[in-house]
């Protein structure tokens, strides 16, 4: 995998992502990791936990570091599909599986491992909403 968020592409794209909240996607609606879309994290004011279920406590566990959104320069994660998981507080019960995450501020290469974030706090759930990612089998 090549690093992303450091070509001028990236950088252009997570700047108008800070601006207008658009969404960076490539890939197909298919659940397969082959084709998982990379997403930035968008400013919904909460940090993204990675979690080993599609939900908080009860037996699902939760990486050390946190992914956040930084105007510029937001983490990132490559998902594929969404699944309705566990309830985290008001803001409903979507997860994404997730295949890597990208920790911007390391400028790293992703990290792979299957996982789950929710939603909401990913990107509001936008690839759930408009219809870009299919439903997990």
């Amino acid at each position: 995998m090549h690093r992303i968020g450091r070509t001028a592409a990236a950088v252009a794209t997570a700047a108008a992502m800070a601006v207008g909240g658009v969404i960076l996607t490539t890939g197909t609606a298919h659940a397969d990791a082959s084709t998982a879309t990379w997403d930035y994290l968008t400013n919904t004011g909460h940090g993204v936990g990675v979690y080993s279920k599609p939900w908080t406590g009860n037996g699902s566990t939760q990486t050390p570091k946190p992914l956040f959104w930084r105007a510029g320069n937001p983490d990132a994660v490559q998902i594929d599909c969404w699944t309705a998981g566990g309830d985290v507080g008001s803001y409903g019960d979507v997860w994404y599986r997730t295949w890597a995450v990208y920790y911007a501020t390391t400028n790293s290469e992703p990290t792979y491992n299957v996982a789950w974030t929710f939603a909401p706090f990913v990107d509001s759930a936008g690839l759930f909403h408009n219809g870009v990612l299919p439903q997990c089998p």
